[in-house]
């Protein structure tokens, strides 16, 4: 992002990271409640505020607090705020 420093853009870097260990943690956790509120905390700890992080159902973009289905295709979602910018991302994911 052109807006953001040298330094702030490397901070940003974060969210995408975040959300390709999120997006491996899948493999392994199904709860999804729980991989979201791990991205939430590991971006607490890099940027000035989380907006959010969720995982929803690529069909209906409802939001997944559940267990995910095998073969179904989700997206993983992050917004922060990092040096008064706003920044989101998105990942999707496939649980085999």
């Amino acid at each position: 992002n052109t807006l953001l420093s040298l330094a702030a853009r490397a901070r940003a870097s974060c969210l995408y990271r975040e959300l390709i260990a999120a997006r491996s943690r899948l493999m392994t956790e199904r709860r999804a409640g729980v991989v979201a509120r791990e991205v939430q905390r590991g971006l607490a700890r890099q940027v000035d505020r989380v907006n959010y992080a969720s995982i929803i159902d690529a069909e209906n973009f409802q939001e997944i607090r559940g267990r995910l289905v095998p073969g179904k295709e989700y997206r993983l979602l992050a917004s922060v705020r990092l040096a008064g910018i706003h920044l989101i991302d998105n990942l999707p994911i496939r649980i085999s």
